[in-house]
């Protein structure tokens, strides 16, 4: 009886341990879809935490070089790559970087302030690293991406009535029925955009996996030989003269009148080999630029082959823009933010109706909800200690997001637990963006941190909405 009594309890605790493993993938893709969605805007999300820049269109090649100038001045770092970013539609302004240091820049190419975007920043890191040693945390991410695209075909070849049942959805009641069905229909409609964001997700890290792998196996594990043929080798510089930014982009204009230079970087700056690299956009392409070479003199050289390269170079280049949509105009980026919404519908609707199905609500419900509706709470209270006390984002978010769960353990009440978060993270956002008025004044007027602001007042409404919603729920089931 005794020997019995151990094997129930031993199976017990293995089902527990699965179902933790269970939950915790659902909380990552969870964190990974929803930071995914809004990371698309993250060029807008910059200019909301610095709006005091002057903004501009046209930066001259003279402001160009004098930027170079000024940071071969003030820094006197030799060998580094550093990038001077050109001013576009979505983000117009100019800022130079080293990799290490970055600076706005004014229109005549001198310093304006140091960026200081740490929300955005901080959420692009959680989306892309989940917050942890970069090599570990995109690789797990990219993982992620293979298991999401599991998870798409194994739910497509499960339900036989999936396509049938593509136009049916149950409405009201408790919602359970109302999630299933939202839950496949989503999956349905967003079918193409799932596998697209799971495949190119799952590339972005497991690509350093087989680089390693394939440089072991066809190249004498020369891993730079392999990234040559890969993304095109760089020109060998010797005796490199001053450098001449001006002629450069002249002769760019030449070399291809269709390319719009989007960055310049001077390669091994202050040095002997350095040369200049100039990334334009082509029209109607996916590549996310083509590199074109210039002797520091700015003699042309020649072009990289992104975009006439061979047909792997192309592809592997085209994966930025696809996954996060910069391509196109605004309105991608919105179909963009709403099929990654579903898809972080999808991700939480997934592990609500594994939880249904057990029967039972304990602890792992309550925690659930509390991760569930208390990451946006986080993501709130991130951004409005960086308006009101520039706090660091990254101990708010996970400060924030800890105490949630402290809250929904205490509680013990689904309900309590969604309804108390939703109404928190409500206040949170209408303080910050009250808030940001009256920091920021006239500067709130710019057709970008109007669009921002009323974003999040939207988001304000949708959230007392589903409050109100899951409030009328309680009350059907109760009766």
């Amino acid at each position: 009886m005794q020997k019995l009594n151990f094997k129930k309890i031993i199976v017990k605790k293995m089902f527990d341990a699965h179902s933790a493993i269970g939950l915790a993938v659902g909380a990552l893709m969870y964190i990974i879809c929803l930071t995914g969605s809004l990371a698309v805007f993250y060029p807008e999300f910059e200019r909301w935490e610095q709006p005091n820049i002057a903004e501009y269109q046209d930066f001259p090649a003279s402001s160009v070089r004098l930027a170079y100038q000024q940071y071969a001045d003030t820094v006197k770092v030799p060998e580094k790559s550093v990038y001077v970013v050109l001013p576009t539609k979505e983000v117009p302004r100019a800022h130079l970087s080293d990799g290490e240091q970055e600076w706005w820049l004014n229109q005549n190419g001198t310093f304006s302030a140091a960026i200081n975007k740490p929300w955005t920043e901080m959420l692009q890191d959680l989306h892309i690293y989940l917050h942890l040693p970069k090599t570990l945390g995109i690789v797990i991410v990219s993982f992620l991406g293979v298991l999401l695209a599991h998870l798409i075909i194994s739910g497509v070849l499960t339900h036989s009535r999936i396509f049938k049942d593509a136009f049916t959805l149950n409405w009201g009641g408790t919602g359970q029925k109302q999630q299933i069905d939202l839950h496949n229909r989503l999956s349905v409609w967003g079918l193409p955009f799932h596998a697209m964001i799971a495949i190119t997700g799952a590339f972005f890290g497991l690509v350093s996996i087989l680089i390693l792998i394939a440089a072991a196996a066809f190249y004498d594990n020369d891993r730079a030989a392999l990234i040559a043929d890969i993304y095109g080798e760089e020109p060998i510089i010797t005796n490199a003269p001053t450098l001449n930014v001006e002629r450069s982009l002249a002769n760019m204009a030449i070399a291809d009148k269709q390319a719009t230079p989007i960055y310049l970087v001077v390669q091994n700056m202050g040095s002997e080999k350095q040369f200049i690299e100039i990334a334009a956009t082509l029209p109607e392409r996916l590549i996310y630029s083509e590199l074109y070479q210039f002797h520091a003199d700015g003699s042309y050289i020649g072009q990289q082959g992104m975009a006439n390269g061979p047909i792997g170079r192309q592809i592997v280049y085209s994966v930025y823009r696809l996954h996060f949509g910069h391509f196109g105009n605004i309105a991608v980026k919105f179909i963009y933010l709403i099929l990654g919404l579903a898809l972080t519908y999808i991700s939480v609707s997934g592990i609500n109706m594994w939880l249904n199905k057990r029967g039972r609500v304990d602890n792992i419900n309550y925690l659930w909800s509390g991760f569930v509706y208390g990451t946006p709470l986080a993501l709130s209270a991130a951004l409005m200690a960086t308006v009101f006390i520039n706090a660091s984002p990254y101990l708010s978010f996970w400060l924030v997001l800890g105490a949630s769960l402290l809250v929904a353990w205490l509680i013990k009440n689904v309900a309590k637990i969604r309804h108390t978060l939703l109404i928190a993270t409500s206040a949170t956002l209408l303080a910050t963006i009250i808030g940001y008025s009256f920091i920021y004044g006239k500067l709130t007027l710019i057709p970008a941190i109007i669009t921002i602001n009323i974003c999040l007042l939207l988001y304000v409404m949708l959230m007392l909405l589903h409050s109100r919603q899951l409030k009328a729920r309680e009350r059907i089931s109760a009766s």
